[in-house]
């Protein structure tokens, strides 16, 4: 009985996800719905998490209008690899390199916190732990 009324909220996040955002408050409003909804009913955009991780890289890439936002992508990237692991595993290696650069940003001390929380979870949750190092040569 739930399950349609979940589809319809993913539905509505997917279409405020995916259509450029005009306020700070509107963005963050339908990421953090996004995360909630995929924390705790991941099955509802199962069969859509490579089109939610492809608008999450377009996102992480257009850094004029999403300044900001990166902690939120991170943090629902990390639910992400919680809730469906397997479906991240392609994704990793491209949001590897913005973790890294997150890491590394001296200023912003909750984005690099989580910036390593995330990858933590990559780890934990994909079995991503060797390849990293030789890939990227930043980590050492």
């Amino acid at each position: 009985m739930i399950t349609p009324f979940l589809k319809k909220i993913a539905y509505n996040c997917f279409y405020h996800f995916s259509s450029n955002f005009k306020y700070y408050h509107e963005k963050t409003y339908w990421i953090k719905s996004f995360s909630i909804l995929i924390e705790n009913a991941s099955f509802v955009i199962q069969g859509h998490v490579n089109t939610l991780l492809e608008l999450l890289l377009r996102y992480l890439e257009d850094r004029v209008n999403y300044e900001g936002l990166e902690i939120i992508f991170f943090e629902m990237f990390k639910i992400l690899t919680e809730s469906l692991p397997d479906s991240v595993i392609p994704y990793v290696e491209k949001v590897s390199s913005y973790l890294i650069e997150a890491m590394k940003d001296k200023l912003n001390t909750k984005k690099r916190i989580l910036a390593l929380k995330t990858f933590v979870s990559i780890i934990k949750n994909c079995g991503y732990v060797v390849i990293p190092y030789f890939q990227l040569t930043n980590l050492q």
